[in-house]
């Protein structure tokens, strides 16, 4: 038999095979870990906006002369998130309302802004 002339699979072959599926299932399980990552990442995203909007909602549905500085705690989706609202008058009639929905880890907070009206100092038209 000559030599070169052998058919099928050699160790060393079957060792490089090995080794790039062995690197493709790392990279692959990396990417998933990733993904599942960025999801939860976003899950909170959402929360916080959602929380957000409720403390903007409920103080827009009390009214002018109601809304004030304060702090409440809003459950969504089995997270409890903290929510600052300061509330500023820039001018006779206006009120500005900031809220801030605290953040976890890389993710920073939350702000949302919203001014409310004095109706009897609305210029008549």
């Amino acid at each position: 038999m000559a030599l070169g002339s052998e058919s099928g699979f050699g160790l060393i072959e079957a060792l490089i095979a090995a080794t790039l599926l062995a690197i493709g299932l790392l990279a692959v399980a990396g990417l998933s870990l990733s993904v599942a990552s960025q999801s939860r990442l976003a899950d909170y995203q959402t929360g916080q906006s959602l929380a957000a909007q409720q403390v903007l909602e409920k103080v827009q549905q009390e009214g002018f002369a109601d809304a004030a500085s304060g702090k409440d705690t809003v459950k969504i989706g089995g997270f409890d998130y903290e929510v600052t609202r300061t509330v500023t008058a820039p001018a006779t009639g206006v009120k500005e309302v900031l809220v801030q929905v605290g953040g976890r880890g890389i993710l920073g907070p939350h702000e949302a802004r919203t001014r409310l009206y004095s109706i009897r100092d609305l210029p008549a038209p």
